[in-house]
């Protein structure tokens, strides 16, 4: 016997959702549910930032690399906690990456300068400031650094002269009494210790043009 066509149709179709094999798939659909998860992902480790657990923080920032969108923004905030979790190296790392990315990013240099600094590198790190108060000479916080920097270093005259730049260009600068309080203080610890001050000058702490000092030439090994 021979079944009529629209019965035929009305049987397989039942019986497809009775076996619950029966799906609609909407064109991209799984992109829209990965990019959900993703932003849940980033979500997480805003918060697990916020309690200043970064370990935490970037194993959910990792998960949100996926979305392209995110991936960026998601990079940095990795970036940023490898710094929280002082793993020098690995911030270093990923700041790089960064930069090599968006070479004229200030906000990014600065972070490798600080980077340098906090494993002891003062000398490069003088340099990476000096070069980026050049770049950004209407910006008082590089200075602020690399006067910091420069104390740390004991180049208390060198200090003291960046410090009179400061003044003069940034007058209102919250930071110039404690910069000045520090640098006289140290300087009257110096004298009663009978030790000598360096000269007017730091030939070493000068940045030369070739010298790739924020990494940019470098080659970075994927993980």
């Amino acid at each position: 016997m021979k079944i009529p066509f629209s019965i035929a149709i009305g049987f397989i179709s039942s019986a497809l959702i009775s076996c619950g094999t029966f799906e609609i798939i909407v064109p991209g659909e799984s992109k829209v549910v990965e990019r959900n998860i993703s932003e849940e992902y980033f979500a997480i480790a805003e918060v697990y930032k916020g309690q200043c657990n970064y370990t935490k923080a970037i194993e959910y920032y990792t998960l949100a690399l996926k979305n392209k969108e995110l991936h960026d923004s998601a990079y940095y905030q990795i970036a940023l906690c490898q710094v929280y979790n002082r793993k020098w190296m690995d911030a270093r790392k990923a700041f790089v990456r960064l930069l090599k990315r968006d070479p004229d990013n200030a906000t990014l240099k600065m972070s490798l300068a600080y980077i340098e600094a906090m494993c002891g590198n003062l000398k490069k790190a003088s340099r990476m400031y000096e070069v980026i108060c050049t770049e950004r000479p209407d910006d008082s916080e590089p200075l602020v650094n690399y006067i910091n920097v420069l104390i740390a270093d004991e180049k208390y005259l060198e200090a003291k002269e960046k410090l009179n730049l400061l003044e003069t260009k940034f007058p209102d600068e919250e930071h110039i009494d404690s910069l000045k309080k520090k640098i006289s203080e140290l300087v009257e610890d110096v004298a009663d210790t009978k030790k000598e001050v360096e000269p007017n000058s730091s030939p070493e702490g000068e940045a030369t043009p070739e010298e790739d000092l924020f990494g940019l030439d470098e080659e970075i090994k994927e993980d």
